[in-house]
C-alpha cells in the first residue's frame, strides 16, 4: 500500500470516528404523577429522534432531606436535529417514600437538554405533563 493510500485510510478512519462518537449529557424531566410510595412516574426529554437517544437515569442523592436524580441522552453531535420531541418514561424506585424529602434535578443548571423550559430551581415534585 503506498503513502497516499494509506493517508486515505487514515483519514477515512477519523472521519467514521468523528461521526460515531456520541456524547452522554444531562436533560430535563418531570414528576408525571403523584409520588406512590417508593414509586416515581418521570419523563424524561429524550429530544430530537434524529440525534438523541434515551441514555438511562441515575438516582444520585438519597438521604433524610432530599432525593436527587439525573436523566442522560446520548447526543450524536448532529447540529441539524428534526423537530419531533420524543419523552422517555420511566419508573423509578427509591430505598424510602419521597415523602417529605426535596426532589431536585429536574431543571438545574447543568442541564444540557430542555423540553419543558423549567426554571432551574423549579419543585420537582409538581406534577406536571408529560407532553412538551
Amino acid at each position: 500500500m503506498g503513502r497516499t493510500s494509506m493517508t486515505v485510510v487514515a483519514v477515512v478512519f477519523l472521519m467514521l470516528a468523528a461521526c460515531s462518537s456520541a456524547e452522554v449529557q444531562r436533560s430535563e424531566w418531570v414528576l408525571t404523577e403523584p409520588a406512590e410510595g417508593t414509586t416515581l412516574q418521570l419523563a424524561v426529554f429524550a429530544g430530537h429522534s434524529s440525534c438523541l437517544d434515551f441514555d438511562g437515569l441515575e438516582v444520585v442523592r438519597q438521604d433524610a432531606g432530599r432525593v436527587e436524580i439525573q436523566a442522560f441522552v446520548e447526543y450524536n453531535g448532529d447540529p441539524d436535529c428534526t423537530d419531533d420531541w420524543v419523552n422517555e418514561t420511566v419508573t423509578v424506585e427509591l430505598d424510602e417514600p419521597l415523602a417529605d424529602r426535596r426532589l431536585i434535578g429536574c431543571a438545574d443548571e447543568a442541564i444540557d437538554w430542555r423540553g419543558w423550559n423549567l426554571e432551574p430551581d423549579a419543585d420537582c415534585a409538581q406534577v406536571r405533563d408529560e407532553n412538551v
